[in-house]
C-alpha cells in the first residue's frame, strides 16, 4: 500500500491506487492518508487471521 500510495502521487499506477481507495475507507494519496490507509488493513488483516487460527485451533 505504500508503494502504491507513493506511485499514485507520482503518477504511476493510478488505476490501481484509485481501487484501492475505493475499497480502503481511510486511504488517501496524502502521506496522512497512505499511513491510516496501513493501519487499516493491518486492523482487518489481524481480526481476519486472528479468526482463521481460532477456527483452525478449535476444530483441528
Amino acid at each position: 500500500m505504500l508503494l502504491l500510495g507513493i506511485g499514485a502521487n507520482i503518477g504511476v499506477y493510478s488505476g490501481a491506487a484509485v481501487q484501492m481507495q475505493k475499497w480502503h475507507m481511510f486511504f488517501d494519496f496524502t502521506m496522512f492518508g497512505i499511513f491510516t490507509g496501513m493501519l487499516e488493513a493491518a486492523f482487518w488483516s489481524f481480526i481476519a487471521l486472528y479468526t482463521f487460527g481460532w477456527i483452525y485451533n478449535k476444530y483441528a
